[in-house]
């Protein structure tokens, strides 16, 4: 925990910088990485039965329908009052309805609670990131923006729901694969596999004032420098993690032989 809490401040500028710059190699070096780590959930699935199956599509359709259910129009829609509002603020004028902001930071809160929880408990997840479940919950700049300027506030509610996570889920998590271990290992295969959608490289995008909001998913009409420097990324995603399960494959055998010696 305090290694990854090192990283994590360490790295948030680093991260920021490269998402804001240089989106779609970053996004395509985690695509790498996560293309490969399907491998991962797959080989813990003792028998791929029919609810097996069942339980890969109903994943891989839970992450993909999240991940459409707020449309281009709303996405563009919220920038545009976000913008408005950074404006309202830099020249001085200031929005009266004091509740109404209460009430929304509240909100704000019992979000990144949950988001806490959410991407603590995909630490214990084979295969399964809780950065990529962040992404997924629109939350994920939000705390590299929050470690940044040192937010803590709402670090420390991110912190709470962190905890209540890892407390409550790993019970879950426990009886789960204690009653239903190849159906469970199938839905976190589909998590994983329908992450890849969520974090394809090339999407179309829109200006509004200086930021970039990213929408649909695209394939590039032509191939420039950026899309060289992705796929190039990609790749380098792919052989990290590839290098990983191969070395962790020949430790295995080794101690089997020394077991058996």
């Amino acid at each position: 925990l305090i290694g990854a809490l090192v990283m994590i401040i360490a790295l948030a500028k680093l991260i920021t910088y490269l998402l804001k710059n240089w989106h779609e190699p970053t996004y395509g070096f985690f695509f790498g990485l996560v293309l490969v780590s399907v491998i991962v959930p797959y080989k813990l699935i003792k028998k791929k039965t029919l609810p097996v199956i069942i339980s890969i599509i109903i994943a891989i359709a839970t992450v993909v329908g999240m991940s459409q259910a707020i449309s281009n129009k709303t996405l563009i829609h919220k920038a545009k009052i976000k913008h408005e509002l950074k404006m309202k603020k830099k020249s001085g004028i200031i929005d009266t309805k004091q509740k109404k902001v209460t009430l929304s930071k509240i909100k704000h809160y019992i979000l990144f609670f949950i988001m806490g929880a959410v991407a603590i408990s995909a630490m214990i997840l084979p295969g399964v990131s809780g950065s990529f479940l962040m992404l997924l919950m629109g939350g994920y700049f939000d705390i590299l923006k929050a470690i940044s300027n040192r937010d803590l506030p709402l670090l420390g509610i991110f912190a709470l729901g962190c905890l209540v996570g890892i407390v409550v889920f790993t019970r879950l998590l426990n009886f789960l694969l204690n009653r239903f271990h190849d159906q469970t290992m199938g839905y976190l295969l589909g998590l994983v596999i329908g992450s890849l959608w969520v974090i394809w490289p090339f999407k179309t995008f829109q200006k509004i004032g200086d930021e970039t909001v990213y929408l649909s998913n695209t394939i590039p009409g032509s191939f420039g420098l950026q899309q060289i420097i992705t796929i190039f990324a990609i790749l380098c995603g792919i052989a990290i993690v590839a290098f990983m399960v191969w070395y962790e494959g020949k430790q295995n055998k080794s101690e089997a032989k020394s077991k058996d010696n």
